[in-house]
This record gives structure tokens, C-alpha cells and sequence, in this order.
């Protein structure tokens, strides 16, 4: 399971058009400036990805790392980055370096 997330993090940080912030920006529909189990809960729905309230709370806590039950862009930039991140970006600067 976690090999497949990696994946999938490693997939979405490589496409040219990612930004963490402008997905974040995607999940904090009312601008709230946090992401909570109301906001993910919405996001999912929208997506197609019903979600029980165990499994919004179970993200949340994987992410929330003051345990305030709410994420900052930080928390949320953190939780989604992949473990090594070879976005285009980093790339770019090795190449130069």
C-alpha cells in the first residue's frame, strides 16, 4: 500500500501543471485558509470518493501534525509530497548545479 501511494506521489509531483498549493486551495473550498474532515469530506464527495467518517478523520490525523484536527498548506504540502520529490523543478537545479 505505501510503495503504491509513493507511486502515485511521485506521478502527480512530476506532471508539469502541480502545484500543492493549487490543490490545496481545490479542498479549502470556503477559504478557510485549513483543510478539515468537512472540507476533505466535500473534495472526496466531488471526486466521486464517498468517505466514512472514520476514514476523513484517519486522513486528517495522518497529515495534522500540531493535532489540531485541522491542516495548514504546510501540513497538507508535507502529507502529499513524495518521500523523494524529483519534480521538474528539482530537476532543473541539479542539471545547473
Amino acid at each position: 500500500m505505501a510503495r503504491k501511494q509513493e507511486a502515485i506521489k511521485q506521478e502527480m509531483s512530476s506532471r508539469y501543471d502541480y502545484k500543492r498549493e493549487k490543490l490545496f486551495k481545490e479542498v479549502d473550498d470556503w477559504n478557510y485558509k485549513y483543510i478539515d474532515h468537512k472540507n476533505l469530506k466535500r473534495f472526496l464527495s466531488k471526486m466521486g470518493v464517498p468517505a466514512s467518517e472514520a476514514h476523513l478523520i484517519a486522513i486528517i490525523r495522518r497529515f495534522d501534525l500540531d493535532a489540531d484536527a485541522k491542516l495548514t498548506l504546510s501540513e497538507f504540502s508535507q502529507g502529499i509530497a513524495p518521500l523523494l520529490d524529483y519534480s521538474k523543478r528539482q530537476v532543473n537545479e541539479k542539471v545547473r548545479t
